[in-house]
């Protein structure tokens, strides 16, 4: 069976799942590298803020790994990885800026332009973001800015220490 068939199937046995979860299915993905599979399996909350705890992540882990077994999608020996996008997350879509409300981003825009901001809110077509500047080693609100998603090549939250 081919790889996208593979990775058809498994996703149609978890999607159910993560979906009675109330969470969302952000990717399937099937790694081989010589004798070992890697079946990946990423979820997200569907939007705004907060986050998956581990307590979930373990339950439906549980859940498809049983699911998994039952239907045998992946000939031979594999590893179930069920995870979040991470921190640092790149936003392509509408909910993942949904999910960005409150963090800061980089954002690289289609001008060439770049800026790192935190997300204030988001409507159908754009955001609105409080941009920083670097002053004495120290990043300072300099002020809002309303930014089209037409406006935005790429943008991918920053992790605050």
């Amino acid at each position: 069976m081919a790889q996208r068939e593979i990775v058809t199937n498994i996703t149609a046995l978890v999607a159910p799942l993560v979906h009675n979860a109330n969470l969302y299915l952000e990717d399937v993905s099937l790694k081989r590298a010589g004798a070992y599979t890697t079946v990946r399996v990423t979820v997200d909350l569907e939007s705004g803020p907060g986050a998956v705890d581990s307590g979930q992540l373990e339950s439906l882990s549980r859940e498809i790994s049983v699911a998994l077994d039952a239907a045998d999608p992946v000939s031979g020996a594999y590893t179930l990885e069920v995870s979040t996008p991470g921190a640092e997350r790149d936003l392509t879509e509408w909910r993942h800026y949904s999910r960005a409300v409150g963090h800061l981003a980089h954002i690289v825009l289609t001008d060439g332009g770049e800026l790192t901001a935190r997300v204030q809110s988001v409507s159908d077509d754009a955001i609105v973001v409080t941009t920083y500047v670097e002053k004495n080693k120290q990043r300072v609100a300099s002020g809002e800015r309303e930014l089209t998603f037409s406006e935005i090549s790429s943008a991918r939250i920053v992790v605050e220490l």
